[in-house]
């Protein structure tokens, strides 16, 4: 689910209002609020020795942020980076370009020019290539080609946007055709007659196209051609007066008394009967099958907006237990035991804490049976729901809270840095496995007792290629089918591939 993470915001102040219950096998400490006294302090403003006054964290050509006086190499440095002198430039170039700076002051914007154009190349040339200018060049031709500007001409970028748009929608709307003509969709053909109406050539044109249309599909399936034709004959022979003739031919044959003629014209009748009624035959199936085109897609949408609801009401729930647990473990996160203890530090207790929430819920039969049922409504009361799960939960929260705690860290009314690290290792074991998926993040590295081991690792089909080749450890993990793939600032996930 989204919400997936307790929230620890706002913890010291729904840990001032709830004070967890905890067993009396256990001598508890009362949580300690640490309150700090303000010193009246004056700062003194010293004032730089060339005469320019010291901003408080700020860094300056003679002072760092914090007000140390820099030396002659950290000034030199300082004034490098100003005129955007960097390690980037090759040192005999910046050698020059400091040679030339220190020849005269006045050539200092000289070379912050040439600096800058030097870098300006080499950001080119890391973009499109070992010969950028040649590479651009190409690129504007290109970009002229697509929005059919004159060669040598100028094409701005909202120029270039507009064509690729305009050639994105061209696509879009072939693509839709070639769905439509899959489909055998009549908004294609009503499309078609609309653009020849426009265009004044409904007369000449269409006639044409429903001519070629009838002798490919005579010459490709006769029954298909048999099929679309059948239809417009019968409509023909009606308009001709062609029931009409043979009622009266019936009735000079029943005159005359011939029965060969007689036999001859009731066929005639015969066959025509046969033809209206396969045609009204396969006009029911038609719409038998669009009525079950049509079902099919209602069918769908009400899934659709049925999961819409059902995600909707899991969010909101699991939102709710975020905060619910958030407000209960805030009491023992401000106790001495967890003071320094980071968000990372944190999440596997959360993660732990939340997989019990769930193993309890689950085995709630009056609760599952409840909840089956609402939501098994056709149109779910997500007030009542809500009502019912989140009435659950807060009655539960606190008992599974404190449960968690105590079991992963049985020590944590003792205070202290030392009964962390003595509780770090198990707790760790016990917890990696719900908070799952093999992240390893820095702070988790840098937290006493802490082993990589205990990690499962996440299960990949083949070798990644970004595997991060830096870490410690990294080549023996790898020969044994194991790497670490970066997957944001300090963190990795544990991944194997065996």
């Amino acid at each position: 689910m989204s919400e997936s993470i307790i929230d620890f915001a706002g913890l010291d102040t729904a840990a001032a209002a709830t004070t967890p219950t905890v067993d009396t096998s256990t001598t508890t400490e009362t949580p300690v609020t640490e309150t700090t006294t303000p010193e009246t302090t004056t700062e003194v403003e010293t004032p730089a020795a060339d005469g320019s006054e010291i901003e408080a964290g700020k860094e300056t050509s003679t002072h760092h942020a914090d007000g140390r006086e820099k030396n002659e190499q950290e000034r030199t440095a300082y004034a490098d980076k100003q005129d955007g002198i960097t390690e980037r430039t090759p040192a005999e170039l910046r050698s020059a370009l400091k040679a030339l700076r220190d020849l005269d002051p006045k050539y200092a914007s000289a070379v912050r020019s040439l600096h800058g154009a030097f870098e300006r190349f080499n950001a080119l040339k890391e973009t499109l290539g070992s010969n950028p200018v040649a590479t651009a060049k190409d690129a504007m031709e290109f970009v002229r080609e697509i929005t059919g500007a004159e060669a040598g001409s100028k094409v701005t970028v909202a120029q270039a946007r507009e064509a690729a748009i305009a050639l994105h929608e061209a696509d879009r709307r072939a693509r839709e055709s070639d769905q439509q003509l899959y489909a055998a969709d009549p908004k294609l053909m009503e499309a078609v007659v609309s653009d020849l109406k426009e265009q004044g050539k409904l007369e000449t044109a269409l006639p044409k196209l429903a001519s070629q249309v009838l002798q490919h599909l005579q010459k490709e399936s006769p029954s298909g051609f048999t099929k679309a034709i059948l239809p417009v004959m019968v409509s023909q022979l009606r308009e001709a007066g062609f029931t009409g003739a043979v009622n009266e031919l019936y009735r000079l044959a029943t005159a005359s008394g011939d029965k060969a003629i007689i036999g001859k014209v009731k066929a005639l009748g015969s066959w025509f009967n046969e033809l209206q009624d396969g045609i009204q035959t396969q006009e029911q199936e038609d719409e038998h099958q669009a009525e079950q085109g049509w079902r099919a897609e209602k069918a769908a949408a009400e899934t659709k907006a049925a999961q819409e609801v059902h995600n909707g009401i899991a969010r909101t729930a699991e939102k709710f237990n975020n905060t619910e647990l958030g407000k209960h473990l805030g009491t023992f996160i401000r106790m001495p035991f967890f003071k320094g203890m980071s968000r990372e530090n944190l999440m596997p207790l959360g993660n732990t804490i939340k997989a019990n929430l769930y193993a309890t819920l689950k085995a709630d039969k009056n609760y599952q049976d409840s909840m089956r049922a609402m939501m098994a409504a056709k149109t779910p009361d997500k007030a009542k729901i809500q009502e019912l799960h989140e009435a659950t939960v807060a009655q539960m929260a606190e008992k599974i809270v404190r449960e968690t705690v105590q079991k992963l860290y049985p020590m944590y009314n003792r205070g202290g840095a030392a009964a962390q690290r003595i509780a770090g290792k198990a707790a760790n074991a016990a917890a990696v496995g719900t908070s799952g998926a093999g992240i390893v993040t820095q702070k988790m590295l840098d937290t006493p007792g802490f082993k990589i081991q205990s990690l499962t690792p996440t299960r990949v089909a083949v070798k990644p290629k970004d595997l991060d080749y830096s870490f410690k450890g990294a080549d023996l993990h790898i020969i044994n089918g194991r790497g670490f793939v970066p997957v944001g600032k300090g963190s990795w996930r544990f991944v194997s591939w065996r």
